[in-house]
């Protein structure tokens, strides 16, 4: 179990990361098969390095937990969810190579995609046109529906978790993430997540988490790549996680008139503050936002039959018509 400090969690740089002789012992102790190249940065949860695994030649992403985390830590519960998450295969969920801890340091190593996060993109082109913004959901959906499945939910969908590789989206850093029969072992005070996009009852500290939370957290990202804003803005942590219990979601079409009314209502409808509200699965989320892009109007406006989405669409669709199909047999 991770446990995030509330008022941490959301500033990036604000972790404390091994001294710089703890750090070189450590990155000295992986020398052996991994070859340290650079520092690629902090985020929520540690200092990241891009690093060259040797026996194989790939480029890596070594990912160091921060002190402050390591002390509200488990470590051997950490590792084990570590490997659960190791476990999940899927073409839009970032695999995990390696994992340990070395004198007290946690870490774990994923291969590292050069084109960045959907962070990164939206920092530097703001909001995406529809059918790419539509396109990274769909990406996600099927990841989250592929690891709801498994009954794992993974608790911190946000921008910088979303890598981009060949036009297409993957899901990072399941590293918080935990199984739904795990959930119920956590205490009440733990704070984990980002605020700008943990759901509520994440936030208040339930003990039983469902696929729905992810829902609500996509829902929030969705909204920021299609406006260009966050959904939930405040002057401080608390302040941004007490607007989704005071006030409705915003509604999209409102702040962006160019996104089609369908798509805004099943944008304001993922993070509704009531779980039963929202989409029941990421797949039932997937193709409400897949057929909103099937109107003939908006694929004649938006270019779609030029996008390469018609493809991630048409799948969508007949995954659910197998599924009537399965259900009325």
């Amino acid at each position: 179990m991770v446990t995030f400090d509330p008022n941490l969690a959301n500033r990036r740089d604000s972790g404390r990361p091994p001294s710089r002789a703890v750090a070189s012992k450590f990155l000295a102790s992986l020398s052996d098969r991994y070859v340290v190249d650079r520092p690629l940065g902090n985020g929520g949860m540690g200092a990241v390095y891009l690093a060259r695994d040797a026996k194989l030649g790939r480029p890596v992403a070594i990912k160091v937990v921060y002190s402050e985390v390591v002390d509200h830590i488990d470590p051997e519960r950490f590792l084990g969810e570590i490997r659960l998450t190791a476990g999940l295969q899927h073409p839009h969920i970032l695999p995990v190579i390696d994992s340990g801890c070395v004198d007290g340091v946690l870490y774990y190593i994923t291969p590292y995609l050069a084109e960045g996060s959907l962070h990164s993109l939206l920092e530097q082109d703001g909001p995406l046109p529809l059918e790419r913004a539509i396109g990274i959901a769909l990406d996600v959906l099927e990841a989250l529906e592929y690891a709801h499945a498994q009954g794992v939910v993974h608790c911190d969908i946000k921008p910088e978790n979303i890598l981009l590789s060949h036009g297409h989206a993957i899901l990072a850093d399941f590293g918080i993430a935990t199984t739904t029969t795990a959930i119920g072992r956590r205490d009440r005070e733990d704070v984990w997540g980002s605020p700008a996009y943990v759901s509520p009852e994440q936030a208040s500290g339930e003990r039983h988490l469902d696929g729905r939370s992810d829902l609500y957290s996509l829902g929030c990202v969705l909204y920021e790549m299609l406006a260009g804003s966050q959904m939930f803005t405040g002057a401080n942590t608390m302040a941004v996680v007490a607007q989704r219990f005071n006030s409705p979601p915003p509604q999209l079409d409102t702040v962006c008139r160019s996104v089609p009314r369908r798509v805004s209502a099943a944008v304001s409808r993922a993070p509704s503050v009531d779980p039963a509200a929202r989409f029941d699965t990421a797949r039932a989320f997937g193709l409400e936002l897949a057929n909103a892009l099937r109107d003939p109007r908006l694929a004649l406006r938006s270019g779609l039959k030029d996008s390469g989405l018609r493809p991630k669409i048409a799948r969508w669709v007949r995954g659910a018509a197998l599924l009537l199909v399965l259900f009325v047999g």
